[in-house]
């Protein structure tokens, strides 16, 4: 793998980083698109009220044209209604081969974070294989930075994400309509290498995640992240697993600070909140700028 930190003066410079990172990990970079086997990614500093960075894929390529596309993007923004920020801002890329993963943080204002990942599954049986989960999307470049979680013993999570950011690896099956989804994958199912909406990982872990971290030793596991998608009517309240994040886990962060690196077994993990950590309101809440202790982390080779 490959890691690299630093400051980004603009999106322009982000971008350029996150695309130094993938070419290092075997991506080529033609016209502007980042190409590997059947997966096309096109990153773009956009604008609506003000810059943004987004994060389109598709199938093929005609010039610096995508084709094949995804209706949404991924999103990188400092626009937000009452939540901007100011560059420069620090980064986190961590670019993988065998499995293809790029995983791409951007930290500001002390505690706020937002991410992005793209990659490639390295199962042969779903055709393409190839997505992306973010925080945003392109529908919610204007839309107020909240986001609304909660967390019961019956009830389990509840993670809105329609007009709102999402914590990373967050939403639920009821917001999995294209304008509010994070998380997308091209693949053959059975029909032919279509675009389906990822359902949110924590859904199939929300019971372990709860009981985080151990109440005895104050400990936390770090969880499989799982690419599912919803199976097809009438059977939707049930789940294709498509393959699990080989560089990703999920964690609940309460007794780890932002970046901490973690040692379990023979590997490394570098830890991230979600949006922002709240040990004081670690289950969220509604329309909160934070998202509890809800994180995440990605493999880390200490370079």
């Amino acid at each position: 793998m490959a890691y690299v930190t630093g400051s980004a003066a603009n999106f322009g410079d982000l971008k350029t980083a996150i695309e130094v990172a993938a070419v290092g990990a075997g991506w080529t970079l033609a016209d502007g698109v980042l190409t590997k086997g059947a997966a096309n990614f096109k990153l773009e500093v956009l604008t609506s009220t003000r810059d943004y960075l987004a994060l389109s894929a598709g199938t093929g390529k005609s010039g610096s044209d995508l084709t094949g596309a995804n209706t949404r993007k991924l999103v990188f923004r400092d626009n937000a209604s009452g939540h901007t920020f100011a560059f420069p801002i620090a980064y986190h890329i961590a670019a993988f081969e065998s499995p293809d993963e790029v995983y791409v943080s951007i930290n500001y204002n002390t505690d706020f974070w937002q991410h992005f990942m793209f990659g490639i599954s390295s199962r042969n049986d779903i055709g393409n294989g190839f997505y992306m989960f973010g925080t945003g999307n392109d529908n919610q470049v204007t839309a107020t930075y909240q986001a609304s979680i909660s967390i019961s013993g019956t009830g389990g999570f509840s993670f809105s994400s329609t007009n709102k950011f999402t914590p990373m690896f967050g939403g639920t099956t009821s917001n999995l309509t294209s304008n509010g989804a994070t998380g997308f994958i091209n693949c053959n199912i059975g029909s032919g290498d279509e675009w389906y909406n990822l359902i949110a990982p924590v859904q199939s872990l929300c019971k372990v995640l709860a009981s985080l971290p151990n109440a005895f030793s104050a400990d936390e596991m770090i969880l499989p992240v799982k690419l599912l998608v919803a199976m097809p009517a009438p059977n939707t309240s049930y789940a294709h697993c498509l393959g699990i994040l080989n560089n990703a886990r999920l964690l609940r962060n309460d007794n780890r600070s932002d970046g901490e690196v973690i040692t379990v077994g023979e590997a490394n993990w570098k830890t991230y909140p979600s949006i922002a950590k709240n040990a004081g309101a670690r289950n969220g809440g509604g329309n909160v700028l934070h998202c509890g202790t809800f994180g995440f982390a990605v493999r880390y080779d200490g370079a």
